[in-house]
């Protein structure tokens, strides 16, 4: 049997026209998705990250990226508090004229495709106090540490209530965001949901 080796045919200049325009448009998104990870997350940055959403050539983000940190860079020792103050009122207002009108979001961020798509599969942590035993053995140091938490969850949940009560604003709570801890070594209320947290993907 002979081995038949096809021609590859000559591209049309069409071809390679179209790929010249796909390749402008391509995002390297290899370290940039975790770097505009972070930079979603830090409010002042949001504006990298929109500049980054105008320009899909990496180059001329970086460009214009730089110049972007140079302006914050240029104020950041600002001493005047007033004027510090007016400087961010004309930032956010800035911002908010020249933001992009379809923004790119992350997956699994808020208002992402995936954002919170896989809460339904994530079982309530108390199931565990319903494990035979034999399935607890399978994880003996995470069982003995769930014990010492549960006590300590006993000990510290009045204090937790109270600190609560105390810090709430009488018509109710202003955000989701739970008080921390009053000083080192103190337990911030609530603090069960977070040490038990599941996994952000079940298995």
């Amino acid at each position: 049997m002979s081995n038949v080796t096809k021609s590859k045919r000559p591209r049309y200049n069409s071809e390679i026209r179209r790929d010249k325009v796909r390749n402008k448009t391509r995002i390297c998104i290899g370290d940039a998705f975790e770097r505009w990870r972070r930079l979603k997350t830090e409010k002042i940055l949001n504006t990298d990250a929109n500049v980054a959403n105008f320009l899909l050539e990496r180059d001329k983000y970086r460009f214009y990226a730089c110049l972007l940190r140079a302006r914050f860079d240029e104020n950041k020792h600002e001493k005047d508090m007033m004027k510090a103050t007016m400087m961010l009122k004309a930032g956010e207002e800035e911002f908010w004229a020249n933001q992009h009108p379809q923004p790119y979001l992350f997956p699994d961020s808020p208002g992402g495709t995936s954002y919170e798509r896989y809460e339904c599969y994530k079982v309530p942590e108390w199931c565990l106090d319903h494990w035979h035993p034999s399935e607890k053995a399978m994880y003996p140091d995470y069982f003995a540490k769930r014990e010492q938490w549960k006590k300590l969850r006993v000990q510290s949940w009045d204090k937790e209530v109270q600190q609560l009560q105390t810090e709430t604003h009488a018509d109710g709570p202003k955000s989701e965001a739970l008080p921390p801890a009053h000083k080192e070594g103190d337990l911030p209320p609530l603090w069960w949901q977070f040490v038990t947290r599941s996994r952000e993907r079940p298995m």
